[in-house]
């Protein structure tokens, strides 16, 4: 990466044309500079500074390009390090599958329980209402019956003797 223009750099670190254009003419001249078509450019260590002022990283990819590659010694070690790591996070991931699943059985175990609670109270309401009913019931004949024994016992004792028809 040689330079960068205004508009490639705004487009980079996601403001706009004008915001940069700003930042741009605030930095020191050793990092501005004209191309050939006399647009305004910035030098890779004006970009690298742009970096440091918004903090954000936007060379990463082409500096990993630009180095030279490791050893192959330290590759292999790399190399080993990444994958015992990844066979340590593969494990923790079927760890926590495994645990998933036990949980859905649980829920499924406690939904399966809620739902014959449900149906023992329903049948529970269902019972209560009817031992309710029993008892209106129950109660209204004995204020029937405890009027019938009113009734007969303000009759005299021939009339209830040679007595009135009964209901």
């Amino acid at each position: 990466m040689d330079t960068k223009t205004v508009t490639e750099l705004a487009g980079l670190f996601g403001v706009s044309r004008q915001a940069m254009n700003n930042r741009v003419r605030a930095l020191e001249e050793e990092f501005v500079d004209k191309n050939e078509k006399g647009v305004t450019v910035v030098t890779e260590a004006g970009v690298h500074e742009l970096e440091h002022l918004y903090g954000k990283v936007v060379t990463a990819k082409q500096e990993v390009v630009d180095k030279p590659t490791l050893a192959s010694g330290q590759d292999k070690t790399i190399f080993a390090m990444l994958s015992n790591l990844m066979e340590g996070k593969d494990q923790e991931i079927e760890r926590l599958h495994e645990q998933i699943v036990a949980k859905d059985q649980q829920l499924h175990m406690l939904g399966s329980q809620i739902e014959i609670k449900d149906r023992q109270l329903e049948k529970t309401s269902r019972q209560l209402d009817q031992q309710q009913q029993l008892t209106a019931v129950a109660l209204q004949d004995k204020q029937q019956l405890v009027l019938e024994l009113r009734e007969e016992q303000s009759k005299g004792f021939f009339a209830r003797f040679f007595g009135g028809k009964r209901k």
